[in-house]
């Protein structure tokens, strides 16, 4: 945890790790976290062909962020 806050990257880390062990995300490549300011916040999913895909995870709590982005792949 960083500052008492949860380490979003390292979540998105472990997460993608899981993804790829599965038949359905063997192709993601990672998953970024950026932050751009307190009400703006998404996760960049890039795969292996080069494709990237943008998912809105503002305001979201870890637990929150991974719901969000199973939704969004």
């Amino acid at each position: 945890m960083l500052d008492g806050m949860e380490d979003k990257q390292k979540i998105c880390n472990r997460m993608c790790e899981t993804l790829r062990a599965t038949l359905w995300g063997c192709d993601i490549e990672s998953l970024t976290y950026i932050h751009h300011s307190t009400d703006e916040q998404e996760v960049v999913v890039k795969y292996r062909n080069g494709h990237r895909k943008r998912i809105n995870v503002s305001c979201d709590s870890g637990f929150g962020m991974i719901k969000d982005i199973l939704r969004g792949l």
